[in-house]
Order: C-alpha cells, then structure tokens, then sequence
C-alpha cells in the first residue's frame, strides 16, 4: 500500500470530513487485490482486510475494484478485472 502513495500528493485536505492525501491527477485506477487464505482465516479477518483496502482506495483517491482469493477461479477473476 506504500506503494500507491506516489498517486497522490504529500499534503493533506479534509474530504467529506475525513483528512485524505491532496489528488495529483485527474484520473484514478481501479485497484483490487487477490489474498491468500490461511488454515485459521475466518470472515472476521476477511471482512478487516476489505475494509482496510477499501480505506486504502479511498486514501488515493482510487475505487476497488474487488477482493478475491486465490482459489476463486482464474475465469472469475478476469471476468472481475474486465468489469472494472
């Protein structure tokens, strides 16, 4: 996520009554992430770690696009890239 920070500019500016990181561009990506459960992950864990990437999008100023596994079919996971 350190790495999305570049899309966005240092300073910061209150949005919609949240502080976020000032737009650089006009355009955003849409980005979203395949996870890897372990043996003891449960829907807890996985409804954290959407809303942490959900936050991230927000933070730079990008929308997500989806959240998968890397078990979720290979054909899902192009159908859910095409889409967004």
């Amino acid at each position: 996520m350190d790495r999305n920070i570049p899309l966005v500019h240092p300073h910061l500016e209150e949005v919609d009554g949240e502080v976020h990181h000032k737009k650089r561009y006009d355009k955003y990506p849409v980005i979203s992430f395949l996870l890897e459960k372990e043996s003891f992950t449960d829907a807890e864990d996985i409804a954290i770690a959407t809303e942490i990437f959900r936050r991230e999008a927000i933070n730079v100023r990008a929308s997500l696009g989806f959240v998968r596994f890397i078990e979720t079919p290979v054909e899902e996971v192009i159908h859910a890239i095409d889409i967004h």
